[in-house]
């Protein structure tokens, strides 16, 4: 199925009435989509609405830089545009021989990025994949002996940034991407390029409905923070396994 372009491009519209091919315009729109890649290779998005993948790679917002006929132009836009398409148009740019550089943000840091570029005549579009700056962190989780995911809705998690203590950053959340429950080996889930640093989790929960109305029905509070041991992320990534067992209540 032909994709839909993230904005409708401006129409051309040229003196004369008479037959024959049309000149090519001296200004034109420019349309980029875009997925993120992880250091494993996997791909977060197809470029459609239907799976942009900026959730999973919990990217905020992209930016932009087009350098051209016209010059440098550096644009910040969000990660799905209004329609619900991983892209952005730029309009009116002068055509001619372009390269740009992609760079998906998080938490106003760059996490993923690439650098491309092509011919830019007659409203063309281009695919990216910004390649993930820092390696993974993955956390496993383990249920109470005997207990299923019968009764679970999701994983409930936030890992924070503590590399200044005073001032954590939520660096990834429940909120950012849906968490199933599984029992193994498929207990667990990756959070792509997590930039180096110490980080620790506020919470990990089996919880029974979404928020806010999910309560949790195991859990483990303050895993890795002070004054326990901060879980740091190395460079060739990072996997920690938590025990969910603290049953009902919710972590401060």
């Amino acid at each position: 199925m032909k994709r839909i372009a993230a904005f409708a491009a401006a129409a051309l519209v040229v003196a004369g009435c008479g037959p024959g091919p049309q000149p090519v315009p001296f200004f034109t729109d420019l349309t980029l989509y875009w997925q993120f890649v992880d250091q494993d290779g996997n791909r977060f998005g197809n470029f459609t609405g239907a799976n942009p993948g900026c959730v999973d790679a919990n990217v905020d917002d992209v930016v932009v830089t087009l350098i051209g006929p016209g010059g440098r132009t550096v644009w910040t836009v969000p990660c799905v545009a209004s329609n619900g398409i991983p892209g952005a148009t730029f309009p009116q740019v002068p055509t001619g021989s372009y390269t740009w550089t992609v760079e998906g943000w998080r938490a106003g840091l760059a996490v993923f990025s690439m650098t491309g570029g092509g011919q830019v005549f007659d409203f063309p579009f281009f695919d990216t994949a910004p390649l993930a700056i820092f390696p993974n962190m993955d956390l496993f989780y383990d249920l109470p002996s005997g207990v299923g995911c019968t009764g679970i809705f999701q994983i409930s998690f936030q890992l924070d940034n503590i590399t200044v203590p005073s001032s954590p950053v939520v660096e990834y959340s429940s909120l950012n991407a849906f968490i199933p429950c599984g029992l193994p080996p498929n207990n667990g889930f990756t959070m792509p390029s997590i930039p180096l640093g110490n980080y620790g989790y506020r919470f990990i929960a089996a919880v029974d409905a979404p928020p806010p109305r999910g309560r949790s029905l195991y859990q483990i509070c303050g895993f890795g923070l002070p004054p326990d041991r901060p879980i740091v992320q190395v460079a060739g990534g990072v996997f920690v396994v938590a025990p969910l067992s603290l049953p009902f209540g919710t972590c401060p």
